[in-house]
């Protein structure tokens, strides 16, 4: 469930402004109560709940497991906020599930998504202008994008701030090569 609302805060991040930043900053680090053992993924409970078998979900079925969204999304607030501690852990839970990912790859769906941002470069697609532009030009770019892909949606004077932004000048600069 953690994993799920920290996967949640994050596109709302890239949807609806950086003010989702400091939400998706605090539920991330409420994942850090779920221990993982030798990089092999979250379990479901805490260590404070007196269990016999500690549940741990690592392969996806009709939904993402929370493993698989507690690797992914860090990945994606890592490089919005451009602090690397959050996708230490999750790099780690992507090379522990490693082996494991090959003779079964169908049934880690969303964790391979997780793997491909480790080894693969992001490209961002940034969106500046007012509500009606980014809505316009965001439902485009969100049905087109990749899994490796960020979206971010951006007033050129409320984001500023906004890491892709850095660097790209104003609305209608050119992008630099």
């Amino acid at each position: 469930d953690v994993a799920a609302l920290l996967a949640a805060t994050v596109t709302l991040a890239e949807l609806d402004g950086r003010h989702w930043l400091d939400v998706a900053r605090r539920v991330a680090a409420a994942l850090e109560p779920f221990p993982y053992p030798a990089a092999l993924g979250w379990f479901t409970t805490t260590s404070t709940v007196d269990l016999i078998v500690r549940p741990k979900d690592i392969s996806d079925n009709a939904v993402p497991s929370g493993n698989a969204l507690a690797a992914e999304a860090p990945l994606r607030l890592a490089h919005l906020t451009q602090e690397p501690h959050w996708a230490t852990t999750a790099e780690a839970l992507v090379a522990g599930l490693g082996p494991r990912l090959a003779p079964h790859a169908l049934g880690f769906g969303c964790l391979l998504e997780a793997v491909q941002r480790v080894v693969l470069p992001t490209r961002e697609i940034v969106i500046v202008g007012d509500r009606r532009t980014q809505h316009s030009l965001g439902s485009i770019a969100l049905q087109a994008r990749g899994a490796n892909d960020i979206v971010v949606l951006a007033d050129a004077d409320q984001d500023a701030d906004v890491h892709v932004l850095e660097g790209r000048g104003g609305p209608g600069a050119p992008h630099p090569r």
